[in-house]
């Protein structure tokens, strides 16, 4: 009896194309970013977002002088920490620079001239 070759489009995994339905719930908290750290490994990326506060000080030009002289360092506080496959950056690199400048074009665009301007 001669044993038959095993089925081998049964083994390879299959892909699939899927529209994706992007969704924010509600009780999404939107945080402020300004500091971001980014480490690699075999398969991506680990990116974290950081906010980082600095510190409010009021009273004379020399009291605040003295109290930044004192301050060794501000906490940076991880808002998001997301990991990226390393095929999937090429793609986030690109839609981050395709928005880059976005808010000054929209600033630009939306200007109204002044009096002298219009002269």
């Amino acid at each position: 009896m001669a044993s038959e070759a095993p089925n081998i489009e049964h083994q390879l995994p299959m892909t699939v194309a899927i529209a994706l339905e992007f969704h924010e719930p509600e009780s999404i908290v939107t945080r402020l970013a300004n500091n971001i750290t980014v480490s690699a490994d075999e398969n991506g990326y680990y990116v974290a977002f950081y906010e980082a506060r600095p510190p409010v000080f009021i009273g004379t030009p020399e009291d605040v002088k003295t109290r930044f002289a004192e301050v060794k360092s501000v906490r940076a506080e991880c808002v998001a920490r997301l990991f990226v496959p390393k095929d999937v950056m090429p793609r986030m690199l690109q839609a981050i620079q395709s928005v880059s400048g976005m808010p000054e074009r929209l600033a630009e665009a939306t200007k109204t001239p002044t009096a002298k301007e219009g002269q």
